[in-house]
Parts: C-alpha cells; structure tokens; sequence
C-alpha cells in the first residue's frame, strides 16, 4: 500500500518525508521503505526553452570570461590596433631596461 504525502515545513515532525521521497510504510515517522518518486519527463516546450536559456547562458559566460580575462583582451586589442600595442610593448621593454640599468648602476656604486 502506497500512501503519498506532502514534505512537512519541518522536517522534525511526525509526517516529514524527504523531498523526492515518497513514503511506501503505513508508518510515515519511520526512514524505512521509501522510493525515490519516478521523474517525469518535462514537455517539448519546456525542455526547447530551457534549451534556449542554457544557450543564453553559455553566450553570456563566454562573454564575461573574454572581458574579464587579461590575456584574451592583449590578444583581442594586439589584432584590433597593432600599431598602439606596438608602441606599448616598445615602452614596457625600455622600462625594463631602465630598471635593470638603475639596479646594476646602484649595486656598481656600493
């Protein structure tokens, strides 16, 4: 004899069934004898919009992950304007170089 009953607001009192549970004992405070409730498949329409929103969401990750990641937005500017990264990795190398020029100059002068 199966006998179906709601989940209790309180999971502590007489009647509680875990969700996705469903009690098959007469006594609904006992753990033993339960099953899980079979799924039903969702209908063709829900599933195609929940196939939509899966594809949204996926395009809008991919999204933040190319704005957010520092190396994808070097990529995405040194093929968009290769004359300013240029310039840029022209300036960095000549700090670099003015770096390591004042760091030999100042052990040199010890």
């Amino acid at each position: 004899m199966t006998t179906e009953h709601t989940p209790s607001r309180h999971p502590g009192t007489r009647g509680a069934v875990a969700p996705g549970l469903r009690a098959t004992n007469p006594n609904p405070v006992s753990t033993h004898g339960l099953e899980p409730i079979p799924v039903v498949a969702p209908s063709t329409d829900a599933a195609i919009e929940a196939a939509r929103a899966r594809a949204r969401l996926a395009t809008t990750l991919t999204s933040l992950e190319d704005k957010l990641n520092p190396r994808k937005q070097l990529t995405r500017l040194r093929h968009e304007h290769p004359v300013a990264s240029a310039a840029a990795a022209t300036v960095l190398a000549s700090l670099a170089v003015a770096a390591v020029w004042a760091g030999v100059r100042a052990v040199r002068r010890r």
